[in-house]
């Protein structure tokens, strides 16, 4: 997520009316969404295959390379987490195939794999494929992408193709507002406090102190709290039984709306 200007802004029209009620404060979000080719990279893990041809293995390389350092300056913040592999070509081998894709994510022991093909098309250029296979999607299958791509700029040009080519599979932003519950001392001022600068974990520490003695409406709030943070962080299996959690204590307008957001994310295709 990214913040917006003044994020943080007291909401002066939803203070509740009794003083030992806590009050509630919204957080403007830019919220990741899935990428324009449909895929959900969001947390999870991801490796770059590439094929290594009898020749021009330099700016295959250096496309694999550059594809990998796009989606890790998006998703990693520039963090060098997405693995690179590459593997011989053998002329038997159906790189389309599910069962390929499947053995890449047991040997890399990623969740998403990008394979990249690239043949000798005419002259100065290549035909370049790219099979993806997202094991944690709710379409189990391997989707192609295919193009002509000139070969003839060594490694240097094999980089800027392979940042052209993931642009497709970079996050969008949607702008969302979320809203927590909080007192003005003690662990509810401290939570509020951390998940203001961001410090999500350290929030949720403070929350699930809160919720092992809390009962009733109090109960309420600071499951919501907990549902709506382990939503923001992406953790939605989380974030919907915290969610539940709040809904059997009473529940609320803003339970009702995160309820919503989760049907979006676990709905089915």
């Amino acid at each position: 997520m990214r913040k917006l200007s003044g994020f943080l802004t007291a909401v002066a029209g939803l203070m509740l009316a009794v003083s030992c009620s806590p009050s509630i404060y919204r957080m403007d979000l830019q919220m990741r969404q899935p990428s324009s080719s449909g895929y959900d990279l969001g947390g999870k893990e991801l490796a770059v295959v590439y094929l290594s041809p009898a020749k021009d293995t330099a700016f295959v390389k250096a496309l694999a390379e550059g594809f990998a350092s796009a989606l890790e300056d998006d998703y990693f913040g520039g963090n060098e987490t997405v693995g690179i592999y590459n593997m011989p070509i053998s002329p038997v081998a159906n790189y389309a195939s599910r069962d390929t894709l499947v053995n890449l994510v047991m040997d890399t022991e990623k969740d998403v794999i990008f394979l990249i093909e690239c043949q000798p098309d005419v002259a100065d250029k290549v035909a370049l494929k790219l099979h993806v296979y997202d094991s944690m999607g709710k379409a189990d299958t391997v989707r192609t992408f295919a193009g002509t791509v000139p070969s003839d700029g060594g490694a240097g040009l094999g980089k800027v193709t392979g940042q052209k080519a993931s642009s497709q599979f970079l996050s969008n932003w949607r702008p969302e507002s979320f809203y927590f519950y909080y007192y003005d001392s003690g662990e509810w001022a401290s939570a509020a406090q951390d998940a203001y600068d961001f410090k999500w974990h350290s929030a949720m520490e403070k929350w699930l102190k809160i919720a092992a003695k809390a009962k009733g409406n109090d109960l309420c709030c600071v499951a919501y709290n907990l549902a709506s943070a382990s939503y923001i962080l992406g953790d939605y299996s989380l974030s919907e039984r915290w969610l539940l959690i709040a809904e059997k204590a009473g529940g609320s307008e803003f339970t009702s709306s995160l309820r919503v957001k989760l049907m979006g994310k676990l709905g089915a295709d």
